[in-house]
């Protein structure tokens, strides 16, 4: 528990939230639908059976933790994971309350109409789940996401934003500031592609350009992670100066097949790598941020930018 609330050894402290996430939703249908009503001397054997299926959780936490899988996403997981228990247990409450009802109605003397009746009710319950789970899975972001949900929000607005004709220094600002804000990120830069194919260092150490051959291959076609490991099985100056200034991602910005810029940031809280929501939250914003720079009105006055240091 002390890893989960304390800062520590970034791997054990995934690893023991991958367990007490999966542990802990996993055991809340056995919880809700068996000990707690036995404690009311009820009894709902269907529920009672059902509620043993998310027990899988468990296992497959363990073995996730085991396996390092995902690590920065454990608590994407957990959290879409508590979505969709909540919401099943959520239909479990409605269906054990219409077989409540069902027992106790008088229901006419009319051919079919208990088994109308039920029909009607499992289509309720079938047509509220997705929302009950998309709602649930909102509002446990919510809780997750704290001071910053309403930031991440004025990210993604900035794909309808950048729909309006911008100049490069003014994109790269609110990119920037927005990025660092809604995702938690430091530092971070846009890096244009210079005429003769390099990219200006201002805002890394302010030292001669980058080449993009002691890049990452990959870089240029997609998000592209700057690890200690990768960096030792090849070793190149830009890399290893990117590293040095904090950043330890790159992200692409093309536009009608051109490579235009590179987006490089840090890790969140300096310490925690983006998960994969936040790469996905980061990639629907890019893209409209590659258009932007590709517009004649950005080209103008693009002087470099002071580079941003924190949020």
């Amino acid at each position: 528990m002390r890893l989960w609330l304390r800062p520590g050894d970034l791997l054990a402290e995934k690893q023991v939230r991958y367990l007490l996430l999966g542990t802990a939703v996993g055991l809340l249908p056995v919880v809700a639908l068996n000990l707690v009503p036995g404690l009311f001397g009820l009894s709902i054997p269907v529920l009672s059976a059902l509620s043993i299926i998310p027990l899988v959780l468990v296992p497959f936490a363990f073995l996730a933790a085991l396996t390092r899988f995902r690590l920065w996403d454990a608590e994407v997981f957990g959290r879409e994971s508590a979505a969709l228990v909540g919401a099943g247990l959520a239909g479990a409450a409605l269906f054990a309350g219409a077989q409540v009802l069902f027992s106790r109605l008088n229901v006419p003397n009319v051919p079919y109409a208990r088994g109308t009746l039920e029909v009607a009710a499992g289509l309720v319950l079938a047509l509220s789940f997705v929302p009950v789970r998309r709602g649930l899975s909102a509002a446990f972001a919510r809780l997750q996401y704290g001071e910053a949900w309403s930031a991440r929000g004025e990210l993604l607005a900035l794909v309808r934003e950048l729909a309006a004709p911008r100049i490069a220094p003014e994109i790269a600002e609110i990119l920037v500031s927005r990025t660092m804000r809604g995702l938690g990120v430091a530092p971070a830069a846009l890096l244009p592609v210079l005429a003769d194919g390099r990219l200006p260092a201002d805002e890394v150490d302010g030292g001669p350009p980058l080449s993009l051959s002691g890049l990452p291959g990959e870089a240029s076609r997609r998000t592209t992670r700057l690890s200690r490991r990768s960096f030792e099985e090849a070793p190149t100056e830009e890399v290893g100066r990117l590293r040095a200034a904090g950043f330890r991602t790159l992200s692409p910005l093309a536009a009608s097949g051109r490579l235009l810029a590179f987006f490089a940031f840090g890790d969140r809280h300096g310490r925690v790598p983006p998960s994969q929501e936040d790469l996905e939250l980061l990639e629907t914003v890019l893209a409209p941020a590659a258009l932007a720079l590709d517009m004649p009105a950005s080209t103008t006055r693009s002087a470099p930018r002071p580079r941003a240091t924190g949020p």
